[in-house]
C-alpha cells in the first residue's frame, strides 16, 4: 500500500480517481506499477472500461513486454540475481554455488579449466618425480574453486551495496 501510495503522488487523475470511488484499489495496484506522468489518461481510460481482473492482466502483459525490450531492466535483474557463495561440508569439502551473468560465468569456467589443467600437469609431474600417485582431478578443482569463491568473496564485499 506504501508503494501505491508512493505512485499515487505523480499519478493526479488516477487518485483523483481513486478518491472519487471510481476505480477499486485493485486497479490503482496494477495502475501504478505501469502508468506514468505522460501516459496516465490513456491508462485512466483504460481502467474505468475494464474489469479488474481484465486490468491486471493487461498491465502484467504491459511490464514483461516491457521488461524484455528495456536492456537497462534485463541487466538490473541480472544484477539482482547474480550470486557467488561457498561455504565448507560437514566433512570439510567445498561447495560452491554461483549464478552469474553468461560472460562472467564463461570467465569463471575458463579461469578453472586453466588451472586446473595446470594444477592438474604439476600434480602429475611431482608425482611421477617421487613415484608416488598423482592427485585427482577431483582435488585440483576443489583447491581451484576454493581460490576463486574466496577472490569473488572479497570482491563482492568490496563492492559498494545497492539502494
Amino acid at each position: 500500500m506504501v508503494r501505491v501510495g508512493h505512485a499515487l503522488r505523480d499519478l493526479p487523475l488516477i487518485h483523483e480517481a481513486f478518491a472519487a470511488g471510481r476505480l477499486s484499489f485493485d486497479k490503482v495496484r496494477a495502475l501504478t506499477r505501469v502508468a506514468t506522468a505522460g501516459d496516465e489518461t490513456l491508462w485512466l481510460e483504460l481502467a474505468l472500461e475494464a474489469s479488474g481482473s481484465q486490468l491486471a492482466r493487461i498491465c502484467h502483459a504491459y511490464r514483461r513486454a516491457i521488461a524484455v525490450d528495456d536492456p537497462r531492466r534485463t541487466a538490473l535483474q541480472r544484477a539482482r540475481r547474480r550470486l557467488v557463495s561457498w561455504w565448507l561440508d560437514a566433512d570439510g569439502m567445498l561447495a560452491l554455488c554461483a549464478t552469474l551473468p553468461p560472460e562472467e560465468g564463461r570467465l569463471v569456467l575458463n579461469a578453472i579449466e586453466s588451472a586446473v589443467s595446470r594444477t592438474l600437469a604439476k600434480d602429475q609431474a611431482a608425482a611421477a618425480a617421487s613415484g608416488g600417485a598423482p592427485f585427482g582431478l577431483d582435488h585440483t578443482i576443489v583447491v581451484v574453486a576454493g581460490n576463486i569463491a574466496n577472490r569473488a568473496a572479497r570482491r563482492s564485499a568490496e563492492q559498494p551495496s545497492g539502494p
